[in-house]
């Protein structure tokens, strides 16, 4: 939890003190590396983390946030479905 705690607060320290294009870069890799990890590659949260931060500007970084807060607060309130691999079940 402290990781995305941390992101969070990394976040609103890039919005505060100027947005800079490299440290995004670095945050959106270490965040997505986060989510894969807590949720999987193919949640709905991980997928729209992906989606809502291909630009680079601060419009990205908010909304890049925005899924990080609602994946803490799934957490914490134990219904985060970490095992949503449906795209990896095949059918008969």
């Amino acid at each position: 939890m402290d990781s995305l705690n941390d992101l969070i607060n990394a976040a609103c320290s890039l919005l505060d003190n100027g947005f800079d294009v490299h440290n995004f870069a670095i945050w959106k890799g270490i965040a997505l590396g986060t989510l894969v990890g807590l949720l999987g590659p193919f949640h709905y949260y991980t997928e729209s983390f992906r989606r809502f931060t291909r630009e680079t500007n601060r419009r990205s970084l908010l909304a890049g946030t925005g899924v990080l807060v609602a994946t803490q607060e799934q957490i914490v309130n134990g219904t985060a479905d970490t095992a949503c691999q449906c795209r990896n079940e095949i059918v008969l």
